[in-house]
């Protein structure tokens, strides 16, 4: 999934109106972490 992709992710779910919980596990792509995690926050509150 590319960086954008993680922000439509987090737009997608906010938009589901639910409280959400998100909890990260392992198996990541490191160096592309950081902007992604960002990029699915700013989707997620609605901050792009």
């Amino acid at each position: 999934m590319s960086t954008p992709g993680f922000a439509e992710l987090g737009r997608r779910v906010a938009g589901l109106n639910v409280p959400t919980l998100v909890v990260q596990e392992g198996g990541y792509y490191l160096e592309g972490l950081e902007a992604n995690a960002v990029s699915f926050f700013e989707g997620l509150l609605m901050r792009e």
